[in-house]
């Protein structure tokens, strides 16, 4: 997966998910694949500050969080007014469409990815997200 940017800028993403395992290979993942930066969360509210803190080009995102639930996430970002892309990736994504859960963050640029997932599946969702920040 070659995400970087034409200028060969180190990507910064965020990834938060409610799964220890499904984030541990998230992260894997992600920097086998990019060799970016990737800065894990398993608390919401944690994630929230560090994008508070940094803006990511990235931040990938679980529904199911037991501090801050996904669409209260997405909703406090599009209060932001956040410019970074966001890619939701849940199995809940499988009960919610697509354009469901753009509706939770007006104004931001979210797309969506269903567990489970393969990693070609992965790769391309991310490219997509980038393409779209």
């Amino acid at each position: 997966m070659d995400t970087r940017h034409k200028d060969t800028h180190t990507l910064r993403i965020v990834v938060t998910d409610e799964e220890p395992s499904v984030l541990e290979s998230l992260r894997i993942m992600l920097l086998w694949e990019s060799g970016n930066e990737v800065l894990t969360f398993g608390d919401s509210r944690a994630a929230m500050r560090e994008l508070e803190r940094q803006a990511p080009d990235l931040f990938t995102m679980g529904l199911n969080h037991r501090e801050l639930s996904g669409r209260e996430m997405l909703a406090r970002l599009a209060q932001r007014k956040v410019k970074f892309p966001v890619l939701v990736i849940s199995a809940g994504v499988g009960m919610w469409t697509e354009e469901t859960i753009r509706s939770w963050a007006p104004g931001l640029k979210v797309s969506a990815l269903a567990k489970p997932f393969l990693l070609e599946t992965l790769r391309d969702a991310v490219a997509a997200a980038l393409r779209m920040g």
